[in-house]
């Protein structure tokens, strides 16, 4: 039991020794590597990267959906401004209900050929009110549906809608050049 122990001691030993060996060559031959948790800094300047919470309200107001039809808002998010975006609001009905879809464009083009697109990233049952919240994975064209499609009555909707998302800034300690 003593050798085993005293084995498994210097095996342990060994791989702590090539680690601390391993690690000093690699800081000699790639210095900037150990930068981590520091400001980098490039010819003296420090850059701060910054994440902005923004908030958009899209007023889609009151409206009309007559009876078997659909009626959709093209929500844009662009990659290189907004990051982790989120769509979230309330929305009612008058009559029987409305069923509340958030589509991509893919998405988008099955729904309109009348199939059943695979995913959706929010789809709400038929309601005279609910609650959306939907996170947008990515940058691209996205389309609020309100669907009445399956009513043979006309809906009036209100819907309270608001996009949020981050905005990704980098500032520098370098003084604003003048003109």
């Amino acid at each position: 039991m003593v050798r085993k122990r005293g084995r498994s001691t210097r095996l342990i030993l060994s791989v702590f020794v090539l680690a601390i060996g391993a690690g000093l060559i690699y800081s000699r031959t790639h210095p900037e590597g150990f930068n981590i948790g520091r400001s980098r800094s490039t010819g003296g300047l420090v850059l701060e990267v910054r994440s902005l919470p923004i908030s958009n309200h899209l007023d889609f107001g009151s409206f009309a959906v007559a009876a078997k039809t659909e009626h959709d808002s093209i929500v844009t998010v662009d990659e290189s401004q907004m990051h982790n975006a989120r769509l979230t609001g309330h929305f009612s009905a008058d009559g029987p209900g409305i069923r509340v879809l958030l589509l991509d464009d893919d998405q988008y083009r099955m729904f309109e050929q009348n199939a059943t697109p695979g995913q959706v990233l929010y789809m709400s049952k038929e309601a005279k009110e609910g609650n959306l919240d939907a996170a947008i994975p990515h940058a691209g064209k996205y389309h609020l549906v309100f669907d009445n499609s399956q009513s043979n009555s006309s809906v009036n909707v209100k819907a309270d809608v608001t996009l949020h998302y981050e905005l990704v800034r980098v500032d520098s300690d370098a003084a604003p050049k003048k003109k």
